[in-house]
C-alpha cells in the first residue's frame, strides 16, 4: 500500500505531493496487515522528494500506471513483510 501526501496545491489542478510511509495497526507478522497513512513520515531518497501532479477526476497519476485518490482514513490491507515482496 502507498500513500502520498499533498505537500502544496499549485493553483485549480496541480499539486506538489510526496511519498509517505504507513504504520501498521494491531497485529503484525501474518500474511495480511491493516495499515493506516503515517503523515509527515516522508519516505527518503528519491521516492520521497516532492513531485508535482496533475489533478485529474480527483485523483494523480502516480509511478507508471496507478493513481492516488483522497483516503478516507480507514484502515487498509497490504501484505504482511516477508509474504511476496
Amino acid at each position: 500500500m502507498n500513500f502520498y501526501e499533498v505537500t502544496k496545491a499549485i493553483g485549480k489542478r496541480m499539486v506538489e505531493i510526496r511519498a509517505i510511509y504507513s504504520k501498521a495497526i494491531g497485529e503484525r507478522g501474518g500474511p495480511s496487515e491493516r495499515v493506516v497513512a503515517n503523515p509527515g513520515a516522508f519516505r527518503e531518497g528519491e521516492r520521497g522528494a516532492p513531485t508535482r501532479r496533475l489533478v485529474t477526476n480527483d485523483s494523480v497519476k502516480v509511478e507508471y500506471s496507478g493513481h492516488a485518490y483522497i483516503w478516507d482514513g480507514s484502515s487498509m490491507h497490504e501484505t504482511g513483510f516477508g509474504w511476496g515482496h
